[in-house]
Parts: C-alpha cells; sequence; structure tokens
C-alpha cells in the first residue's frame, strides 16, 4: 500500500478520502467518504487510516 494511500494532508490535518462504490451511492448518499483524522502526523493517521479502512 502506498505510504499515503486514502489519505490527503490540508493545512496541518491528516483526512482520510476514499470514494464510495457506485453501487453504494444511493445509500450513501454521496460519491466520497471524506473525515478529519485530527492529527498533523502520518504515522497516527496511518494507524487511524488502517483502522477505518479494515487491514
Amino acid at each position: 500500500m502506498a505510504e499515503t494511500h486514502h489519505l490527503q494532508k490540508r493545512g496541518q490535518t491528516w483526512h482520510y478520502y476514499r470514494r464510495v462504490p457506485t453501487a453504494l451511492v444511493r445509500v450513501v448518499g454521496k460519491t466520497f467518504v471524506k473525515k478529519s483524522l485530527g492529527t498533523s502526523d502520518l504515522k497516527e493517521a496511518k494507524i487511524l487510516r488502517n483502522a477505518l479502512t479494515g487491514c
């Protein structure tokens, strides 16, 4: 997995950013899931990303 896969840094904070599968867009109500991870530390952001992704 790439170091920043599904992660974007906005300002000093890392965000989880992932496309919703087309079949689920009507259920979820949006095409992307975006969530602030509340950290500026890449190592911590990767841990939180893995928890959200289920890795």
